[in-house]
């Protein structure tokens, strides 16, 4: 290929959605891609996954919201992958729970230290689950 970098191309607005995108995931067979994207009206919380599908005639779908089983209101969500077999999606999130229980505040002093080393405390976390739903979320066509 001659060594050296083609010219970068700027996918289409269905890719570039919202007022900030990052870190895509692309897979294997360019079918489709994840991506991180803040800043659309439909999203669950600030920063949600996104999927956008390709077809053979290398047209792209408009962004599909992964859903609250995996976006969160009150989390951001960065690093999507798709582990090579397609079985599992891995992801980051900084969803943070109620650490009081519903609705109640203030924030007691042991239900913060509680929740400072428990899981999905606001920190950053990778969770993984099953890839079905990838397909399951492809628009006809694509």
């Amino acid at each position: 290929m001659g060594g050296g970098y083609t010219q970068a191309e700027k996918l289409p607005d269905n890719v570039n959605c919202g007022k900030t995108q990052f870190n895509a995931f692309v897979a294997s067979d360019e079918s489709y891609l994840i991506v991180s994207v803040w800043g659309r009206e439909d999203s669950i919380g600030s920063v949600d996954y996104y999927m956008v599908s390709r077809n053979q005639a290398d047209e792209w779908s408009e962004p599909v919201n992964l859903g609250s089983g995996i976006n969160t209101g009150s989390g951001q969500e960065y690093s999507p992958y798709v582990s090579p077999d397609g079985k599992y999606f891995f992801f980051m999130s900084t969803c943070i729970p109620d650490i009081n229980g519903e609705d109640s505040k203030p924030y007691s002093l042991s239900g913060l230290k509680g929740g400072f080393n428990a899981p999905e405390n606001g920190n950053s976390e990778i969770y993984w689950v099953d890839a079905g739903f990838i397909e399951e979320l492809r628009p006809e066509g694509f």
